[in-house]
């Protein structure tokens, strides 16, 4: 695009323009534009349309670069290929809205609430999650309405209670059904006919490893590609690591499997999975976690459940990241229950699980 496009407006008589059109028909700011000849697409650019509805409008390929948008209601608007790069989102209501490569580079969405929006991936929902937005789950609506909007989506369920089965005082097994974990315990053989206490966790924090910050946990392991080395040298590292296939699958349904690469890496506290490969799997349960560093600094992250088998082991109810590289990172989650083994023939690992371990649990 030419500079030009990106000229941002600070005229007076623009923005009195702008307060003319509201004035003219504020409940339909489309339909006044349209009468006052304003060029929806190129002419808003810095302007003020806090607190006005735009709801189910059509702001395809809008320059909205440093527009404020507080506490206006743009759900159902069409935002696809919008640039909305540094606009204030404050407050806003994006729900429905369709964010179809939309650019969102330096927006300040505080409080903007975001419900199942077509185009906003995985990672995308994690980064406005850290930058203080609220990403809502699905409600009960109009089905028809839905549908009409979000063809495409389908329906997660969302889980704030976690619980956690104990015998004395070792933790035998956690999950997010209170049922289904009462029901693997006694199928479990060395758990039946013994006393067990379950407790419920409201939210789950972990702490990132010692003079680990939050800033290089991002670059390594939620960018595209870390910051640490170029693209280049990257893959270069790529290449001499270990790596195996590991399958991941949908707890719902077993038929629903996706087999990928796979690092190790003791430094990620959790098992981090491509968005891609999630995507793959259909609906999934999620959750939200919040990493804290040695620094205090905080971030809050959107996770899911799946299945994971690697070599003859199989872990259910894994609670995972999911990142946007077309690998998965095999955390420390996974690690302190096994013991890795690195075959520098082929360069590849594997797992067993450890014997220490499972000495402990007889």
């Amino acid at each position: 695009m030419n500079e030009e496009e990106y000229l941002i407006i600070e005229d007076p008589e623009y923005e009195q323009f702008i307060k003319h059109i509201l004035e003219a028909n504020p409940n339909d700011f489309f339909e006044a534009a349209k009468i006052l000849n304003i060029n929806i697409t190129k002419d808003l650019a810095g302007s003020n349309l806090s607190k006005i509805s735009l709801k189910d409008g059509n702001l395809k390929r809008a320059n909205l670069r440093k527009a404020d948008f507080t506490g206006t209601d743009l759900s159902y608007a069409d935002l696809s290929y919008a640039d909305l790069t540094e606009a204030n989102l404050t407050c806003a209501d994006l729900s429905y809205a369709n964010l179809e490569n939309s650019i969102l580079t330096d927006a300040n969405v505080e409080n903007a609430i975001f419900r199942d929006n077509q185009g906003l991936s995985l990672a995308m929902q994690n980064y406005l999650l850290s930058q203080g937005a609220l990403i809502q789950p699905q409600v009960n609506k109009d089905t028809s309405r839905d549908e009409q909007s979000l063809p495409n989506q389908k329906k997660q369920k969302e889980h704030k209670i976690r619980y956690l089965a104990f015998i004395g005082n070792q933790l035998v097994k956690e999950g997010y059904n209170k049922h289904n974990l009462l029901k693997l315990i006694h199928q479990t053989e060395e758990y039946q006919n013994q006393p067990i206490r379950i407790e419920e966790i409201q939210s789950k924090e972990l702490n990132l490893p010692t003079g680990m910050s939050l800033e290089y946990y991002q670059a390594e392991f939620l960018t595209q590609q870390t910051s640490m080395h170029s693209h280049e040298q990257q893959k270069a590292k790529l290449n001499h690591e270990p790596k195996t296939y590991i399958e991941i699958c949908n707890p719902s349904s077993d038929s629903l499997t996706k087999k990928i690469n796979a690092f190790i890496n003791t430094g990620a506290v959790m098992t981090c999975v491509p968005e891609s490969a999630l995507l793959s799997l259909g609906a999934l349960t999620y959750s939200h976690i919040t990493l804290k560093d040695f620094q205090g600094q905080q971030l809050s992250l959107k996770t899911y459940y799946i299945n994971i088998k690697i070599n003859d082991y199989r872990f259910e109810d894994i609670e995972v990241i999911a990142i946007p590289k077309e690998y998965a990172v095999i955390g420390r989650d996974i690690l302190k229950n096994c013991e890795v083994i690195i075959d520098p023939t082929n360069n590849t690992w594997r797992i067993k699980k450890s014997e220490k371990k499972q000495k402990n649990k007889n």
